[in-house]
């Protein structure tokens, strides 16, 4: 993840950038991960079921229903490298910064899913 120096000192990047400059000096991958679960322990982020959350390598993930897992397991499916690590590396400093309203987001999607699917049984007939 190579960066110019200046990368993340506009003003909206104040709410993440310590954290965020923190995370990008670890240069193994592995690392990160565990910073980002050290820091969610520390900061007792917790899914809406008062599960702790925990970063997961996407690798070690079912791969189905990603809300619903979140939900059930309170483990965040991460990936390290390659396409997406950048939107996930964020996701995870917003659950750090922001659990609550990270929680209350995963719980609406969960519901929501289950709407969609009680919504396609009900008109497939």
């Amino acid at each position: 993840m190579a960066l110019l120096p200046n990368s993340f000192e506009h003003p909206w990047w104040q709410a993440i950038r310590s954290d965020l400059l923190t995370v990008l000096a670890l240069d193994k991958p592995e690392a990160r991960l565990d910073w980002l679960n050290e820091q969610a322990r520390e900061r007792a982020c917790l899914n809406s079921r008062g599960l702790s959350i925990e970063f997961i390598d996407q690798a070690h993930w079912s791969g189905k229903a990603y809300e619903a897992w979140i939900d059930q397991h309170g483990q965040v499916p991460t990936r390290l490298s390659g396409k997406g690590q950048w939107h996930d590396l964020f996701n995870a400093l917003i659950w750090l910064r922001c659990p609550l309203s990270k929680a209350q987001l995963n719980r609406a999607h969960v519901k929501a899913s289950r709407i969609d699917a009680a919504g396609s049984a009900t008109q497939s007939g």
